[in-house]
């Protein structure tokens, strides 16, 4: 489905945070590199849409200039958990005139923009949510909302459910996408190993894998 209002939000951590589950395989310096390479390849990716725009929030004072740099909305995160700023950015795009939304993390290093455009084609008519099914654990790696407050968000371990359920009960209808670029993410020394050719030098060079 075509929304002509489509807004993305792009939630990332402080760089000195991410990828907390690989600090026995990378050392800081490197997990933050690769915290700034994915921030920056998700918004490559997401700029080349039609979308009305993209809000980029974190507590990351460097995370929001490389945001505001390349064009997108940089909103100062407020709470401590996902789910706290993702309704924040919700919020933010709802304000805009967002008639839909898609949430997508930084941590999906496959990803490209024509997984998004026809996970967004995809869509059903309001009210309506998509789910990109995570490959493991049962998780959600990217989430359309139409219209952007349907429902909450709900990530976190076995959050597909949650998502479908909720949907549900707000009389949303429901498509769950299974897509090999948004299945991937990066979260493992599994998930290091498989994805070590999508991945900067400078991961590997540094890496104890």
């Amino acid at each position: 489905m075509a929304f002509t209002k489509l807004w993305v939000v792009v939630p990332c951590k402080p760089f000195a945070e991410a990828k907390g589950r690989l600090a026995p395989y990378l050392p800081p310096t490197t997990r933050a590199e690769l915290g700034c390479w994915l921030l920056d390849r998700t918004l490559r990716v997401v700029l080349t849409l039609p979308a009305a725009g993209c809000v980029v929030i974190s507590r990351d004072a460097a995370a929001l200039a490389r945001a505001a740099q390349a064009g997108a909305v940089a909103l100062s995160e407020r709470g401590r958990t996902l789910n706290a700023a993702l309704r924040q950015g919700i919020a933010a795009a709802d304000a805009r005139g967002a008639e839909a939304l898609l949430v997508l993390p930084t941590d999906l290093p496959l990803v490209e923009s024509e997984d998004l455009a026809d996970l967004i084609a995809g869509a059903l008519p309001p009210p309506s949510v998509v789910i990109a099914a995570a490959e493991c654990g049962g998780g959600t790696n990217a989430l359309l909302l139409a219209p952007p407050r349907v429902i909450a968000p709900a990530f976190g371990r076995a959050s597909r459910r949650r998502h479908a359920e909720r949907a549900e009960r707000a009389g949303a209808a429901v498509r769950v996408v299974h897509r090999q670029r948004l299945a991937r993410d990066l979260d493992t020394v599994a998930d290091l190993r498989a994805l070590a050719g999508a991945l900067p030098p400078f991961v590997l060079a540094s890496s104890g894998v």
